[in-house]
């Protein structure tokens, strides 16, 4: 699941937002993790506007239901949210409809959050590609006379920025008792400052007065002036030792400063730091702490501690298992986070991204949105208590730290492990690394033992090609709602893109784990993806943003091969998987939890198809494609060359149907590689392609064949697909070749080939097409573009005459209607004719004034289809004279279907 914000940087613009009371955290408000790029600040959605939203979503609630419905939602947002569709009634409209993915008609806060969340995977991540981040080999400052190393383990290092004449500094502290500099640039040693023999647990810079704050296992609290490294003040005695602070200016003051304290009691204590005028400026006595709020946040030791400016909230882990945030202003505890299963040793906060991470003695990595009581996600993969965690929010990474010295690098954007680092030096007196720090002015990593030790960021030149798939594409689905089409490869790894320019718009990696993506396809509202995979798992997808909405339970591991949407007469919804266990799988669709799903019904019955044995129930061998026609109908086609209708009402087969000759073919030959239905103009006419390199057009309701054509004469064929006006037919075989038939003038009726024709034929991939998709541009039949996907890894739109408009994901982005921004507006020809169709290449260039000339290649070729093309032409008229060229197999009905 990815998990950062970009997308929602372009979709979701929200304007004029002023600040919003800290009670809104208490509320319940939630954030979304933003995009960051410097291109222009006005695409930047924080924290702040987000709380806006927030407020403007409650006060919409005018129930208090917690949902709203897309009149309360347009009404609400309009003026306040913009889309990159504008933020007119109907833009929000539409991105309703994208939240509100289950089509339940609301959208509740964790819906919208969610959204907020996960949708935003766009502009980031491909900003992350562009300017990827790894680290190098460590750096340590030259010590031959070991006077410049801590004589014990370091266990804090905070960074100074420059101030005057003093240069950008680290300063690290030690269990040895002394504090020491150390120049950002290169790690110079420039000073040491020994406090006693006390181990020194944390410190802390004073942003305005430019001190330094210590704290000692000896229960001290001591303040040094930088500059002449004197001891200004000081707290002895405090009722439990320290272990951590964070200190910060005041947001109501300019120069009012708080230091918050945490010890191994589980307290969190808060200090005013205040200067004493009266006395001498090198007085120990001239900053006094006063302390302005105790409060028990955890049962067991602080580990960290940080101050939350957006939130104006305190931010704990402990050894407790929970993480804490409590409000400054109000000094109470506003809420707890628990999912660690042991105690947590490292937290950091995102200011850019708006979560939480997390990390403990359980070697889990956990990402928290602070507005909901679960995790957003978990990062697994250390070997040992991860003890420190940063995060380089320049390149969305977070890096971790674990007990055994290695240090990984997370991309936030998808949750993987980018990068591990192994620091493989042995170290004296404790063979470990004890501090982290991501110091993104230097641009390095620091982590200490005894000395720093500085991982210097490598910054990788853009990459294009990571724009594209990078394994084969084994899926294609496409929305005709929303214009996009959704690809997936054999990794895993899911895309949305923008039909009209090509743009990449989010993407998901493995979406089922390790298993390859098999099956693919929308909802009935087009709300939600439904994807299968090779091991017999279903999910449930919000497209638009990459969450998983709900998983299918599988009845086993065998490959789901097809999916399908069904309404029943009672406005019952259900989804049916098929596959290699050759039979239909029912479930409901059920879209109020997040429960997975059983399934409801399995057809035919395992039982009774043993009890009547000499029925057949179905398919002999695995089902490879499924297709629906109204509310009952539904055909399947198989590896053993059978089409099987079944009525889904009853569960029992309606009729088969076996091509000429299936006995004496090939077992290579006989599969039925996909089904379609041709539409309302011809309702019951099947498409069937096979590899045997036949397209053949089957009237299901007669349960008979009415048009078997040789497509390819060395080659089977893979996909089909038919434009919603039902007057083009394409086809692609394994070899990478498409074909376009004109099916305007036929009506599935008698008569030799009556309206049929073969209008253009070209090369489009070197590798087998796994997918096609009609892409509809205009009202006018006929009028759009083809999308294709293939073992090459290519994913590529083309007009119905072959010219390459262009492939998804290149850098210049297409436009629909002018052909100057295409790859192409000339075919690419088939490298060599199919013998048994020799005049085909005469045939498609019968009108080249139409096709070829003209400047605009689509309009010219579509009005040659359905102007100029007659109204019964015989199909012999695409090919050469001769009835030894025509289809070998013709099969009239009784009857006009």
């Amino acid at each position: 699941m990815t998990a950062s914000a970009s997308k929602l940087v372009k979709t979701l613009k929200l304007r004029g937002a002023g600040k919003i009371d800290n009670k809104a955290l208490a509320a319940g408000a939630l954030t979304a993790r933003t995009n960051l790029s410097t291109e222009s600040a006005e695409n930047e959605l924080n924290l702040e506007r987000l709380l806006k939203a927030k407020e403007v979503f409650a006060k919409a609630d005018e129930d208090k239901g917690g949902n709203l419905d897309v009149k309360e939602f347009v009404t609400a947002f309009k003026g306040v949210l913009k889309t990159d569709e504008g933020d007119g009634p109907d833009a929000l409209r539409r991105l309703f409809a994208r939240i509100d993915a289950n089509a339940d008609g609301t959208v509740d806060w964790r819906e919208f959050s969610t959204y907020t969340l996960l949708e935003n995977d766009s502009a980031a991540s491909l900003r992350g590609e562009e300017e990827s981040t790894s680290y190098g080999a460590p750096v340590e400052p030259e010590d031959l006379s070991g006077h410049r190393r801590h004589g014990h383990m370091i266990t804090n290092i905070i960074n100074l920025p420059a101030k005057g004449h003093l240069k950008e500094r680290y300063v690290t502290t030690g269990k040895d008792g002394t504090f020491r500099f150390w120049q950002a640039k290169d790690l110079e040693h420039c000073g040491t400052v020994r406090t006693g023999s006390a181990w020194l647990t944390a410190a802390a810079a004073t942003p305005v007065s430019y001190n330094l704050c210590t704290a000692s296992y000896a229960r001290t609290i001591n303040i040094y002036e930088l500059q002449g490294m004197e001891i200004c003040g000081s707290i002895p005695e405090l009722a439990h030792t320290p272990v951590c602070m964070d200190c910060w200016r005041r947001p109501s003051s300019a120069t009012e400063e708080v230091l918050a304290v945490g010890d191994i009691g589980g307290y969190v204590t808060l200090f005013n730091l205040a200067e004493n005028a009266s006395e001498p400026k090198r007085s120990e006595n001239r900053w006094g702490l006063r302390q302005v709020w105790r409060q028990l946040l955890h049962t067991d030791w602080i580990c960290q501690l940080q101050y939350v400016s957006e939130l104006n909230s305190i931010l704990t882990c402990s050894l407790d298992k929970r993480l804490c945030l409590a409000d400054v202003e109000a000094r109470v505890t506003v809420k707890y986070l628990e999912g660690h299963v042991q105690g947590v040793r490292a937290v950091d906060w995102s200011k850019a991204y708006s979560f939480i991470a997390s990390g403990g003695l359980d070697r889990n990595v956990m990402l928290w949105n602070p507005f909901q009581l679960h995790s957003m996600a978990t990062l697994t993969g250390h070997a040992a208590a991860v003890t420190h965690i940063t995060i380089n929010e320049r390149s969305s990474q977070i890096i971790s730290l674990s007990a055994d010295k290695v240090v990984k690098v997370w991309d936030i954007r998808n949750n993987r492990c980018l990068q591990t680092l192994t620091d493989k030096q042995t170290h004296r007196p404790e063979d470990a690394l004890s501090c982290l720090m991501y110091d993104p002015q230097q641009k390095q990593l620091l982590s200490g033992s005894v000395l720093p030790k500085a991982w210097r960021a490598i910054h990788l030149k853009p990459d294009s090609s990571l724009r594209r798939h990078a394994h084969p594409v084994c899926q294609l689905a496409y929305n005709s709602v929303y214009q996009e089409a959704i690809s997936a490869d054999e990794s895993g790894l899911i895309c949305v893109w923008k039909v009209s320019t090509g743009a990449l718009r989010v993407r998901w990696a493995r979406a089922h784990d390790d298993a390859r993506i098999t099956s693919m396809a929308f909802d009935l509202n087009f709300r939600r993806l439904i994807t299968g995979c090779e091991n017999g798992g279903v999910k449930i997808w919000n497209f638009s943003s990459g969450e998983c909405l709900k998983e299918l339970q599988a009845i086993s591991n065998q490959e789901i091969t097809g999916i399908i949407c069904l309404s029943t007469m009672l406005k019952r919804q259900y989804i049916v998987t098929v596959g290699w266990e050759r039979c239909l799988v029912f479930y409901e669709d059920a879209k109020c939890d997040k429960r997975p799903v059983a399934p409801c019904r399995i057809v035919p019955d395992k039982r009774l198809a043993q009890q009547q044995a000499a029925v057949h129930q179905g398919h002999s061998s695995d089902i490879l494609t499924a297709a629906m026609q109204g509310n009952h109908s539904l055909v399947t086609g198989g590896y053993d060359g059978l089409i099987v209708v079944w009525n889904t009402d009853s569960g029992a087969v309606s009729a088969h149907l076996a091509p000429p000759g299936l006995n004496h073919a090939s077992l290579q030959e006989r599969s039925i590689e996909q089904v379609i239905f041709i539409g309302t103009r011809l309702p019951y006419v099947l498409a069937a392609v096979s590899a045997d390199g036949f397209l053949r057009l089957w009237n299901v309701k007669q349960v008979q064949l009415v048009m078997e054509v040789k497509v390819s004469q060395h080659s089977g064929l893979t996909a089909v697909c038919v434009d919603p006006a039902q007057t083009l037919l394409v086809v692609s075989d394994s070899v990478g070749c498409m074909y376009t038939y004109n099916i305007a003038a036929w009506k599935g009726g008698k008569g030799k080939y009556q309206g049929v024709q073969r209008i253009a034929q070209w090369e489009a991939h070197k590798g087998s097409i796994s997918a096609l998709q009609w892409v509809q541009h205009g009202p006018l039949p006929g009028k759009g573009f083809i999308t294709s996907s293939s073992s090459d890894k290519g994913l590529c739109l083309w007009s119905p005459t072959g010219a390459h408009v262009g492939d998804f994901g290149q850098t210049q982005q297409w436009d629909f209607d002018d052909s100057a921004t295409w790859r192409s507006s000339v075919p690419s020809p088939i490298a060599a004719l199919p013998s048994d169709q020799p005049g085909m290449q005469k045939a498609a260039l019968q009108h080249p004034q139409d096709i070829v000339q003209q400047a605009d290649l689509l309009d010219a070729a579509m009005g040659s289809l359905l102007c100029e093309a007659p109204r019964h032409s015989d199909v012999s008229s695409v090919y050469s004279s001769g009835d030894e060229m025509l289809p070998d197999c013709f099969v009239e009905p009784d009857t006009d279907s």
